[in-house]
């Protein structure tokens, strides 16, 4: 079995094109007005939007360079307090001190070099054609002063926790009303945000992230095929409470890029690697594609069509073998249409045991491909 080779040359493709515009030679350019000069009016607008700074809507190129790092400079301690997350302040903080020397970024770091980039902060840049950051220099006083005040770097853990206390309820629950999610974050953070600080922060994040989405006071998991029937398929269920997560299983998938399973889906992994003839992190990558349909709702032969256009199947026979390990996983994962309860939550292992939960298919079984006929008068003929 193997993954489709003109998916995977397109993505490295469409990388290769993103990063070569985000890094540029900026001539050796080491101040903010000579560094802000050499990036395009659209660039400057997105630094500009980010922040709402007002009066520079109308403003030309030279003016509104001028009132960026005007504003940058004195409001660089409420940017800290408020708009850096950890991942970046941490990052940084490793810039910062290594300011003496280049800094070359690694490509996990490009999301937050990204962020920085629009709060003004720190800039992609080529040394030696290498792809490497530069922080202005005449901010780099401000900024070391500030990456030593405890005070300030307490606030930014704080923010963070709350961020990613929301991450993983979205992962858990898919969409959530913030009056809903306000009080669930407030249990989990133990600490008072006010709902008009919490809004503001959420919004902060959004214009950096695309991975909490915003619906009309709803938030929203950034994998949602259908956000409106969601949220009408949760609202349809009013006496069915959110789930309750413990601290650790909520943060535990606040990062959308660890692969964190629960046994079954460590189980198809197991099988898919087994047969599968690429890396195993590819496999992952896959199997979290698989948890993503599940939550989405979809059936067991959607869920098929769209695992073979990432993985073709050799034959039939790979097919009805990998789909008691979906199964499983369908039965034992958060939904996000039952609020974070799973399918045994609900309905007991009893009632769900009619599901196929072993490889061993019998041909008085129902058919693993979904057509809910005995296996013995459908594909096992």
């Amino acid at each position: 079995m193997n993954l489709s080779t003109n998916s995977k040359n397109t993505a490295s493709e469409k990388v290769e094109k993103e990063l070569k515009s985000l890094f540029k030679d900026l001539k050796n350019n080491k101040i903010s007005s000579n560094i802000l000069n050499s990036y395009t009016k659209s660039d400057l607008d997105e630094i500009r939007k980010y922040y709402g700074i007002p009066g520079a809507s109308s403003l030309k190129k030279g003016d509104l360079v001028n009132k960026i790092v005007d504003f940058t400079k004195e409001n660089m301690e409420d940017i800290f307090s408020n708009h850096l997350n950890a991942e970046e302040f941490n990052l940084l903080k490793k810039i910062t001190f290594d300011s003496d020397k280049t800094y070359i970024i690694s490509y996990d770091e490009i999301t937050l070099l990204k962020s920085l980039k629009i709060l003004g902060l720190a800039f992609p840049c080529l040394i030696n054609k290498e792809n490497s950051v530069i922080i202005p220099s005449d901010y780099l006083d401000q900024i070391k002063e500030l990456i030593g005040n405890c005070s300030v770097e307490e606030k930014i853990i704080s923010s963070n926790k709350m961020i990613k206390i929301v991450k993983g309820c979205l992962y858990h629950y898919g969409v959530i009303s913030i009056n809903d999610i306000h009080p669930i974050v407030l249990t989990y953070l133990k600490e008072d945000i006010s709902m008009d600080n919490f809004i503001k922060l959420l919004n902060l994040y959004c214009k950096k992230y695309d991975d909490i989405r915003i619906k009309d006071k709803i938030l929203c998991h950034k994998d949602i095929f259908n956000t409106n029937s969601l949220i009408e398929n949760q609202q349809s269920k009013e006496n069915l409470d959110y789930k309750q997560f413990s601290i650790d299983d909520i943060l535990l998938y606040s990062d959308g890029n660890t692969f964190n399973w629960n046994h079954y889906e460590t189980h198809l992994y197991t099988y898919l690697n087994s047969i599968m003839d690429v890396n195993s992190e590819e496999v992952a990558k896959i199997v979290n594609r698989c948890t993503i349909w599940i939550k989405n709702n979809f059936n067991i032969p959607t869920i098929l069509n769209y695992l073979n256009t990432y993985v073709h199947f050799k034959d039939e026979g790979q097919m009805i073998h990998v789909t008691p390990y979906i199964k499983d996983v369908m039965n034992n994962v958060s939904l996000w249409a039952f609020k974070g309860h799973c399918n045994n939550d609900l309905y007991g292992r009893k009632q769900t045991s009619n599901l196929i939960t072993s490889n061993k298919i019998g041909r008085n079984d129902p058919c693993p491909c979904g057509s809910n006929k005995k296996y013995k008068k459908c594909c096992g003929k």
